[in-house]
């Protein structure tokens, strides 16, 4: 894994993976990095290595078609896009940003409507230290298309911090979030939307009933109709706030969801219009100070928020979130034994689920399953598709997954790769991948699901 260079692609040396939240259909995977015995050989295909990412720059973000294209965005001497189409034939990676800007933070999803779009965070600096103006940059295309030149959607005053994230609806609808700025000098959550087959929309600050405070971990999720649901790290607690804005409509007023502290906030649109937001009672990280644990706490956002309910209190650094098309909400998280000796343990897989229209359910512990410590920058990682799919990303030597179906329970882990770090995962519709960090960290692989 490169370190940044002046004058070329910068990338952040702790930041999460890029979240994959797809809304898909109906079981669960978890994907773990751990040690273990060796497992019979598993349904995914020997990891093939993603061209042009020796030496790349952490992190990278993935995507999967409804025709099984997968798009993976990463850096390297600019932000690269690689393509690796049906039947498995990669085409050349392409250079989507422009000139030799200082460049982090990529991010790509691709609509059930086959566009695609790719995000970035630049700096104006293209020698020495990282300067601003910082702008977050997008460009948008289709699957088998073309794609367009690179836009500018927004500003923000932190380079590393600014972390935009690309995410998709069910019917094409796009958001990205992103730390910016709220206009007067101070910090705001920013969001820029686009409706299928249009351009993107002036980007917004998210209104905030609170005093000037600086914001951390923002989330979104775009709901059916192409409404967004928004989650944030405030630094008044700290506590998470929350805000809403329909399709046609305003936003409305920011909501204090949580206690003191609290932080990290994962957030999933359910399609009965309701938004599950997920987060832990513990101030947020900061460099140099570790990671930081607490008890699990989760609700329910409809016209209004129920009451935040404990869901484990089992110590949390972080979990995930996603949504099945048949709207069941799925919740997992890791918990070390013993927090005294947290990063060196071993920790147990735990979830919860949300039934459509219901509340959050019970804790449920995996029997017999566990997953290595986790490392710094990742956290837990989630999606759903036709099988149902649930990714746990850990610290170890091996990359695992696991299945849970509806109603039940995750099975015995399936060995994707005996070796790598750091996986993410995309699904839509039949189609399952894994990429991740090999080669000690300096290129990146991938691995379909049969």
């Amino acid at each position: 894994m490169r370190e940044a260079e002046p004058g070329r692609a910068y990338h952040p040396v702790v930041r999460r993976t890029a979240r994959v939240l797809l809304a898909v259909a109906t079981a669960a995977v978890a994907v773990v990095c751990a040690p273990g015995a060796v497992l019979a050989a598993p349904p995914w295909s020997e990891p093939e290595a993603v061209p042009g990412s020796m030496d790349f720059g952490y992190p990278a973000s993935v995507a999967v078609a409804e025709d099984g294209t997968v798009a993976v965005a990463f850096i390297r001497d600019g932000v690269q896009l690689a393509l690796r189409r049906p039947g498995g034939r990669w085409a050349e990676p392409r250079t989507l940003s422009r000139g030799t800007f200082a460049v982090t933070s990529p991010g790509v999803v691709i609509t059930r409507r086959g566009e695609l779009v790719v995000t970035w965070t630049q700096a104006a600096s293209e020698s020495g230290p990282v300067d601003g103006p910082i702008t977050i940059r997008a460009v948008v295309g289709r699957v088998g298309g073309r794609l367009g030149r690179p836009r500018r959607l927004g500003t923000s005053s932190h380079f590393r911090l600014a972390a935009p994230e690309p995410v998709a609806g069910a019917r094409g609808h796009v958001a990205v979030v992103w730390r910016g700025d709220d206009g007067d000098g101070g910090e705001a959550v920013r969001v820029a939307t686009r409706a299928p087959r249009r351009g993107f929309r002036r980007a917004e600050a998210v209104p905030d009933a609170a005093r000037s405070h600086e914001v951390y971990h923002q989330q979104a999720a775009v709901g059916p109709s192409g409404g967004v649901h928004v989650a944030w790290t405030s630094s008044i607690g700290p506590a998470v706030r929350y805000a809403h804005r329909p399709a046609n409509g305003d936003w409305g007023r920011s909501l204090a969801l949580s206690g003191v502290p609290a932080s990290r906030p994962q957030v999933a649109a359910a399609p009965d219009g309701a938004a599950v937001v997920v987060w832990h009672a513990a101030p947020p990280d900061s460099e140099g100070e570790g990671i930081r644990y607490g008890p699990l706490f989760g609700t329910t956002v409809s016209t209004s928020a129920a009451p935040a309910r404990m869901i484990s209190a089992a110590p949390v650094h972080e979990a995930d979130v996603a949504v099945s098309r048949g709207g069941e909400v799925l919740v997992t998280w890791s918990a070390p034994p013993n927090l005294e000796t947290a990063s060196a343990q071993a920790r147990s897989l735990h979830f919860a689920v949300r039934p459509p229209g219901g509340a959050i359910g019970a804790e449920q512990v995996v029997p017999g399953l566990e997953a290595g410590a986790p490392s710094y920058a990742p956290g837990p990682r989630l999606v759903i598709g036709t099988a149902g799919l649930a990714v746990q990303a850990f610290g170890g030597d091996a990359i695992r997954a696991t299945l849970r179906r509806p109603g039940g329970t995750f099975g015995r882990p399936e060995l994707i790769s005996p070796s790598g770090d750091f996986p993410i995962l995309a699904a839509t519709g039949r189609h399952l991948v894994a990429v991740f960090m090999a080669g000690s960290g300096r290129r990146l692989e991938l691995s379909v699901r049969r």
